[in-house]
């Protein structure tokens, strides 16, 4: 199916960063006895970038895949969720990134 023209596809998709805090704000409700051992929503975490989708009132969303994690780190959840785009911001190369792409074209 062809994609509408409102429908922006990011291809390879790129690095970001996404302020999940900010997405996932705390409700009213959310603030009782703490476990340590739940999910940790992080000011921000990485993520890919696929797509970005134009809202009806003009602003944009992009369609991110960010993996979320327990505090213990013993649990992880591997979501793709559409991003206001103010809570996103490009992400350059890690420096195991950058020896990894100069393995692969030196050797």
């Amino acid at each position: 199916m062809e994609r509408p023209p409102w429908v922006r596809s990011v291809s390879p998709p790129r690095r970001v960063w996404v302020q999940v805090r900010r997405l996932l704000r705390p409700g009213v409700d959310d603030y009782g006895p703490r476990n340590s051992a739940a999910l940790r929503v992080e000011p921000e975490v990485p993520g890919m970038l696929h797509e970005w989708i134009q809202r009806e009132e003009g602003g944009w969303l992009g369609m991110v895949t960010v993996q979320l994690v327990s505090a213990d780190e013993q649990w992880s959840l591997t979501v793709t969720i559409p991003v206001p785009a103010h809570l996103i911001r490009r992400r350059g190369m890690t420096r195991r990134d950058r020896l990894r792409d100069e393995r692969r074209t030196h050797g």
